[in-house]
């Protein structure tokens, strides 16, 4: 057993470094979504669905809503950027 193998649980560090690789992938992920969802807030005056909702409950948005929408979602996206 070579000790430059394995995490300080005795883990092999190849399943540690895939494990951390999972997660990046996973951020990477809602980070693309989450850009995606800030640039549709600016191109259409009607709301996405939130989780939870009907897949057709789009309802229609004022200007503040659509900035507000906006604002929240890039500042996700930024969060995640962090």
């Amino acid at each position: 057993m070579n000790p430059e193998e394995y995490g300080s649980n005795l883990e092999p560090l190849s399943a540690i470094r895939i494990r951390e690789l999972e997660n990046i992938k996973k951020s990477i992920i809602e980070l693309v979504e989450t850009a995606g969802k800030s640039i549709m807030c600016l191109g259409s005056n009607r709301s996405l669905p939130s989780e939870g909702s009907e897949p057709n409950a789009i309802e229609k948005l004022t200007k503040a809503q659509q900035e507000e929408e906006f604002r929240i979602s890039a500042q996700k996206f930024f969060d995640l950027i962090d």
